[in-house]
């Protein structure tokens, strides 16, 4: 099976998460720090790289059933091997692989902008990195078949 992936979906919950962490964000002078936190169409590149680092270890830990693959400044393409996975794979690893590179990618923007809120992007990657492959593998492996 061919699956796809492009960045924009999460660039976009990116840019929105990022509006959100600097609604509030001000320095010791009391100026707004808003357009420090906020992700703007030039840190598209960077947000994009995070991605790309986090879509390549999680096809380290996948690697059992990804058998190719392929990265752009667009996305990145998988194959993965279906026969020892779920019916509806795409829907699942959709949504996980989504939070897991939102997760990544906002943890690495906010590392020295706001390390206060690191802990809850990172613990998002985490848990999603685990979902994304075991939301991929049947929870029971298919039976031999007897000779």
């Amino acid at each position: 099976m061919t699956y796809e992936f492009e960045y924009i979906k999460a660039i976009d919950k990116c840019e929105m998460l990022s509006s959100f962490e600097g609604r509030d964000l001000v320095g010791d002078s009391g100026e707004s720090l808003y357009l420090k936190i906020k992700i703007t169409e030039q840190d598209r590149p960077l947000i994009r790289t995070y991605m790309e680092q986090a879509a390549r270890s999680l096809e380290e830990g996948m690697s059992k059933i990804i058998t190719s693959s392929a990265y752009s400044e667009k996305g990145f393409v998988w194959e993965v091997r279906t026969e020892d996975t779920r019916w509806n794979v795409n829907r699942k690893l959709d949504e996980n692989l989504l939070d897991a590179l939102v997760g990544y990618s906002m943890m690495s923007w906010l590392s020295d902008r706001k390390p206060d809120r690191i802990g809850v992007y990172k613990s998002l990657w985490e848990d999603m990195s685990v979902m994304c492959v075991k939301n991929i593998y049947r929870k029971n492996p298919p039976l031999l078949k007897k000779a």
